[in-house]
């Protein structure tokens, strides 16, 4: 078998699978069709993500919890709780913000650049 075409298979599936810029993983080209209305939701409001408790202070993340929280404590008619139920509900969608749209382990933490990563923006 003709290794230098083995090579460039990896190196190709790898180029769609992540691009590495100054040492860091980035995320294949995501799009906003890509990601359900919950996940713009998320990133226009991700400091209520991080910190849905009155007075708590920022974090750069979200977890389960705190989506927990902002059901629990918000109304669900405001876009922000309606869109935690629905994250919720979706377990699918949080698995791939979690792992950054496949890029890394389950972690349980959601950052903003996770969000950034699936959604596109």
């Amino acid at each position: 078998m003709n290794t230098r075409r083995i090579s460039t298979v990896l190196a190709v599936s790898a180029a769609a699978a992540a691009t590495v810029v100054g040492g860091m993983a980035m995320a294949p080209s995501a799009s906003a069709a890509d990601c359900p209305a919950d996940g713009r939701v998320m990133a226009n409001h991700f400091d209520t993500f991080d910190a849905p408790k009155a007075f708590e202070l920022l974090d750069g993340q979200t977890t389960w919890e705190n989506l927990r929280t902002l059901v629990s404590h918000g109304d669900t008619q405001h876009e922000v709780p309606r869109a935690a139920q629905n994250i919720l509900n979706d377990p699918a969608f949080w698995n791939r913000l979690d792992t950054s749209g496949g890029m890394y382990l389950p972690d349980g933490i959601v950052i903003r650049q996770d969000v950034r990563n699936v959604c596109g923006f």
